[in-house]
């Protein structure tokens, strides 16, 4: 696994409040995430890349996924109807930017008028 993957799961793979609450993330939901991404793959006859690892799950029709087992790999999308495509950043700087997107947005949020 991963060393940067193994780091995030440490710090929130069991509970994020409500971090990416639509989404399937912890590390109790990794065997659902991988069996539901293959499946949804072999259901719209995508080719199951060798030695994917699903890491998160949106909604059933959205899946994010690294291929490379190395310290950081590189992060893939795959969403329903569509072609896999990588999202061209590693797994670190994937989550920087969805944690800094979640931040600005929670701050946004409880700014007052």
């Amino acid at each position: 696994m991963p060393a940067f993957y193994r780091i995030f799961l440490k710090r929130m793979g069991i509970v994020a409040g409500d971090f990416k609450t639509e989404s399937w993330f912890f590390h109790a939901h990794l065997h659902d995430i991988n069996a539901e991404t293959r499946l949804l793959m072999k259901e719209n006859h995508v080719q199951l890349p060798a030695r994917l690892f699903a890491f998160l799950m949106h909604q059933g029709y959205t899946s994010l996924f690294f291929i490379q087992r190395d310290a950081d790999p590189e992060v893939f999308c795959y969403t329903e109807g569509c072609e896999i495509a990588s999202t061209q950043m590693r797994f670190s700087q994937f989550m920087k930017l969805e944690i800094d997107h979640y931040l600005s947005s929670d701050i946004q949020h409880c700014k007052k008028p």
